[in-house]
């Protein structure tokens, strides 16, 4: 497994040049990286200095793996979620839930092998770099809702279609429900996803205890991912049990962006506490 891992780790290298990389969505993604740099301590920050580089910012390299699945390495597609059907009364479980397939694990099981990276002393700082834009993008994809819970093999919604008329953002044509949470519903917020950080940590952050938030494992964090899962379906009403294919969209109004909204900046809020947790651990015996 060891020498699977660095043979791929090796294969990431000739793509791993900040300034190709593209900074949930982009905007979800780069939101958990802002917060949990804010919270990094300063042997974490000379780490990520190491690894990636003066002046690089966790937000920057956030969405590269979505980039890197897209450029061809469909091999990683399930290292990105962990479907849980919100119709079962069961928490995580790896052998349902994790399956090994052509298209890769699961989002837990991945995030447990490239964290292992990140804390091997022994692995250099260019070796730990794609382990560390995994994370920083996985965990992040830890906590969008519909990474983590799917009804009625939708897929975490990919194959569920909404059409949303909100106060900023109006979507006419058919979209995804699992789109709509991975980017719609903050730009109907924000114009930028910086005054999105700014109102989580004015508003969110001073509720959360981040030692209690902190606590648990991958697997864990994924069971409370799928939580609110089941409260992203339980705000689109009873209708949404109907079939709703591309050519029947489900029509959501800013009633339900309203309904979620609190639900959608703690997740943000989570994600970017964990993230710094993790990385803070991970980095602590770093050379």
């Amino acid at each position: 497994m060891r020498t699977v891992l660095f043979a791929l780790l090796s294969s990431l290298l000739a793509m791993l040049h900040p300034s190709g990389c593209l900074a949930w969505g982009q905007e979800g993604h780069s939101i958990v990286a802002e917060l949990a740099q804010h919270r990094l301590t300063p042997r974490a920050r000379a780490a990520l200095e190491r690894i990636l580089g003066p002046g690089v910012s966790l937000a920057s390299i956030s969405s590269w793996a979505d980039d890197w699945r897209a450029n061809g390495h469909n091999e990683t597609r399930r290292w990105h979620f962990v479907d849980i059907d919100v119709g079962l009364d069961k928490p995580y479980d790896p052998a349902v839930d994790c399956k090994v397939e052509a298209q890769g694990d699961c989002l837990v099981a991945a995030l447990d092998r490239f964290t292992a990276v990140l804390a091997d002393p022994t692995i250099s700082a260019i070796d730990k770099r794609p382990a560390l834009m995994f994370v920083t993008h996985l965990v992040g994809d830890l906590h969008q809702p519909l990474h983590c819970s799917e009804r009625d093999h939708d897929e975490g919604g990919n194959l569920f279609y909404v059409t949303f008329e909100g106060r900023k953002e109006i979507r006419k044509e058919a979209i995804t429900l699992h789109s709509l949470w991975d980017s719609v519903l903050i730009q109907e917020r924000v114009y930028s996803w910086g005054t999105m950080v700014s109102d989580i940590e004015g508003t969110v952050m001073p509720a959360l205890d981040p030692n209690s938030i902190s606590k648990g494992t991958y697997a864990d964090w994924a069971n409370d991912c799928h939580a609110a899962g089941v409260g992203a379906y339980a705000a689109l009403g009873e209708k949404s049990y109907a079939p709703h294919d591309k050519d029947h969209p489900l029509p959501l109004t800013v009633s339900y962006a309203d309904a979620t909204v609190g639900m959608m900046k703690s997740q943000l809020a989570k994600g970017g506490v964990r993230l710094a947790h993790v990385l803070n651990t991970a980095l602590a015996n770093d050379q």
